[in-house]
């Protein structure tokens, strides 16, 4: 009923050190075994749940009341059969923010992540590539895309730096810190680009150089797109693709 599911608590079993460290997939049903394990040994009071929801690196438990709650907290850090990490229990909204960014690394093609990240720690302060994790790496032309997860204290460095981060011989942007005030107002300042493609961020960030300085906030102007003459060479081209029909034709040779 609504009244059941309104006094419903939510608690998270995370980490102590949590979103630095996560439970692995495998770690998620090992923790949950090890709760009914103390349900078996005996509890004050009974312990009732309304579900069970696994999450990347941690877990969410429906208590149906609050003496649940407060044991399952209780409980937590205590679980006799669960070997790994150490673990705490939260509400569902205290649950400590994973930042996640995306950086193109130029001119680093063939290299290894940790060859990545090491460039990064020796160029910039503040920044805890040891407590980084590589959430997605992938080449993109002749560089390397990271999505990384970061902590705290380098998530406020990187904003306090304008959303840039020294490598190499420059500085390169990050992408994922950004407010999302700041990128709604960052999208109504850009202008349609009719006929292009250039949406997805790898493309904004792969059509920058490398060696150069760059700001933290990236627009169409350094991708050569902002011009009014650009925009109409791009229509034009369009308009000659369309045949009568209004379908795309290659164009004719000349």
């Amino acid at each position: 009923t609504y009244a059941e599911t309104a006094k419903v608590v939510k608690v998270a079993i995370l980490p102590k050190e949590y979103p630095e460290i996560h439970l692995r997939p495998e770690d998620l049903s090992l923790v949950e075994d090890a709760v009914i394990h103390e349900i078996a040994l005996g509890t004050p009071c009974k312990v009732q749940f309304g579900g069970i929801h696994f999450r990347p690196g941690h877990i969410i438990v429906d208590c149906i009341d609050e003496e649940t709650a407060k044991w399952l907290s209780e409980i937590t850090p205590k679980l006799k059969t669960w070997k790994g990490v150490d673990l705490r229990a939260c509400l569902e909204d205290e649950i400590p923010r994973a930042h996640n960014i995306t950086v193109f690394f130029p001119r680093s093609t063939g290299k290894e992540d940790d060859f990545i990240l090491s460039l990064v720690h020796a160029q910039n302060e503040g920044l805890n590539t040891n407590l980084w994790k590589v959430l997605r790496s992938k080449e993109e032309g002749p560089g390397r895309l990271l999505t990384l997860g970061i902590d705290e204290e380098s998530s406020t460095m990187i904003r306090k730096n304008g959303h840039t981060i020294f490598y190499r011989f420059g500085k390169i942007p990050v992408q994922g810190l950004q407010k999302l005030e700041n990128e709604k107002k960052e999208t109504e300042n850009v202008p349609e680009t009719e006929g292009t493609e250039m949406t997805s961020e790898i493309a904004s960030l792969q059509g920058m150089s490398g060696e150069e300085s760059l700001s933290g906030s990236l627009d169409l102007a350094q991708l050569n797109l902002q011009s009014p003459g650009n925009l109409d060479t791009l229509r034009e081209t369009e308009e000659e693709l369309m045949d009568e029909e209004g379908g795309l034709h290659p164009p004719q040779p000349s």
